[in-house]
């Protein structure tokens, strides 16, 4: 500010004196003014901009604060994940079915609000698939089987429909029946003899006694028993280990077909 005055000072005495003696004069005894002024400044912009650099650091050690926290939390979730995950190893006690051999597709078309339980996949006839072959999620859970083929693409029966029936066991002990679709997403387990032990919470597995699936896939969890005074047998119902397409990969077993 000081120096722009100064300068303007100048200008005008030299317009009136004929400039560049006087202007030469002027400079060197305002020389030492203006160098201070000069030096005030720096020191005021340095300071201010200390200022913002501690305000930007408070704002950066916030931040920084902030995700940390979010780290514990995810770290204290992962730590939750890995223990649920410990104690369903412990609780399926089911074996890979080794020996099979998978073909990864992708889900391409699936509507849960059908009547009919299917799902499309980008695997056909061209890949090697064909009509009765089963279908995986990750994990060996039982998606339901192919039911139509086409040359680049197959249709795939849910394990959720009706039609299709599974011969199942419980992962823990020999109580077995036959399970199938039922309303609202659950799946419906019959034939189960009326003494034979069975809890909530039960995993059931596919006992390959149908023909049409390996042994122990993981179906479903049984959700709640069903006994009938005077039945022969039980009911049970139990959501399905699958449950939906948030991801969209499966896997075709394509060296099972009897």
């Amino acid at each position: 500010m000081w120096g722009g005055a100064l300068g303007v000072l100048l200008v005008l005495f030299g317009m009136v004196f004929g400039a560049a003696p006087f202007e030469n004069a002027a400079l060197a005894a305002l020389s030492p003014f203006t160098g201070a002024m000069v030096w005030v400044t720096d020191r005021f912009a340095e300071f201010f901009g200390a200022m913002a650099q501690m305000k930007n650091g408070y704002a950066e050690n916030e931040r920084l604060k902030e995700e940390n926290q979010k780290l514990i939390g995810i770290a204290g979730a992962y730590e939750d994940l890995k223990k649920e995950n410990e104690l369903l190893r412990k609780q399926l006690q089911v074996s890979s079915p080794k020996a099979l051999t998978l073909l990864e597709a992708r889900v391409v078309s699936f509507d849960p609000l059908s009547a009919s339980s299917f799902a499309l996949i980008d695997k056909g006839t061209k890949d090697g698939v064909a009509e009765g072959m089963p279908v995986v999620r990750p994990g060996n859970a039982l998606a339901g089987k192919i039911s139509k083929t086409y040359a680049r693409f197959s249709r795939v029966m849910l394990v959720s429909d009706k039609e299709n029936k599974v011969s199942v066991k419980s992962a823990a002990r020999d109580t077995s029946g036959v399970l199938s679709g039922a309303a609202g997403n659950l799946l419906l387990m019959e034939l189960i003899e009326k003494n034979a032990p069975l809890d909530e919470g039960e995993l059931m597995v596919t006992s390959g006694l149908d023909g049409v699936y390996p042994k122990n896939l993981a179906v479903g969890w049984v959700k709640e028993v069903v006994s009938r005074e005077g039945d022969i047998f039980k009911q049970a119902y139990a959501r399905p280990v699958y449950a939906g397409f948030s991801e969209t990969q499966v896997f075709v077993i394509s060296d099972y077909i009897r």
